[in-house]
C-alpha cells in the first residue's frame, strides 16, 4: 500500500466551522504528515493518559511565544512561533514551523491533534516511545528539569526525538532521515506570562 494512502484512513473531518480569525488555519494548516514529529506512513497518536498530564508539557495558551535556533543542511536560522487565537478547544499557531497558521488540540483522551484543512489527524504515531527523563536538558535558552521525551525507535528510516518541559513546551526536536538531519533548539520563549530563560 503507498506510504500516503496509509495516512489517508486515520483523517477524520473536523465538524465545525472555525471563526473569521481562525479561517486561515482552517484553509492553509501544515499538510498531513508534515508536521515536526509526523511521519507520512504512521497514523495514530501516542497516549500520554490523561489531557492534564500533556497540557503540562504542551502549553498551548494564547499568547504564549517561543524562538528556536534551527540547524538544517550546514545552516542556522531563527524561527519565532506563537499561539495566536483559541477556537473551541483548538490552538492556532501563526507559523507553525514554516507552515503557517497550524492549530493543534489536545483531545480528552490525552491524543495530540494538528488540523489540515478543515480535517484532522493524530500528531504522534502509536509506534513512538514516551519516556520521563531525570537528567537536566540544556538548549541555548537555558537548563530545565521536568522533561518528556517522545522518540521514534533508531530501527527506522525517519527517526525523530522531541524534548518537552513542563510549563515551557518544546525545547528541542531532531530528525534524520536519508536525506539529512535537522534540530531545533530553543533560544528563548514567553509561555503563560514567564519568560524562558529567566530574565
Amino acid at each position: 500500500m503507498n506510504r500516503f494512502n496509509i495516512v489517508i484512513a486515520v483523517l477524520i473531518l473536523i465538524t465545525f466551522a472555525v471563526s473569521n480569525a481562525d479561517e486561515t488555519a482552517k484553509n492553509d494548516s501544515v499538510p498531513v504528515g508534515t508536521g515536526i514529529g509526523q511521519i507520512p506512513e504512521l497514523g495514530e497518536v501516542t497516549r500520554l493518559g490523561k489531557n492534564s498530564l500533556l497540557a503540562e508539557y504542551m502549553p498551548l495558551d494564547k499568547g504564549n511565544v517561543w524562538t528556536y535556533r534551527i540547524k538544517k543542511g550546514g545552516q542556522i536560522k531563527e524561527h519565532t512561533q506563537s499561539v495566536v487565537s483559541e477556537s473551541e478547544g483548538w490552538s492556532v499557531f501563526d507559523n507553525y514551523f514554516g507552515k503557517d497558521a497550524i492549530a493543534l488540540r489536545i483531545a480528552p483522551g490525552g491524543e495530540l491533534l494538528v488540523t489540515n484543512k478543515g480535517v484532522v489527524s493524530s500528531f504522534y504515531s502509536d509506534q513512538v516511545t514516551k519516556s520521563f527523563p531525570r537528567d537536566t536538558v540544556e538548549t541555548p535558552g537555558g537548563k530545565y528539569d521536568q522533561a518528556m521525551l517522545v522518540t521514534m525507535p533508531e530501527d527506522k528510516e525517519f527517526w525523530f526525538r522531541d524534548v518537552y518541559v513542563k510549563g515551557v513546551g518544546l525545547v528541542f526536536h531532531e530528525h534524520k532521515t536519508p536525506e539529512g538531519s535537522t534540530s531545533y533548539s530553543l533560544l528563548k520563549a514567553k509561555v503563560r506570562g514567564n519568560t524562558y530563560p529567566p530574565e
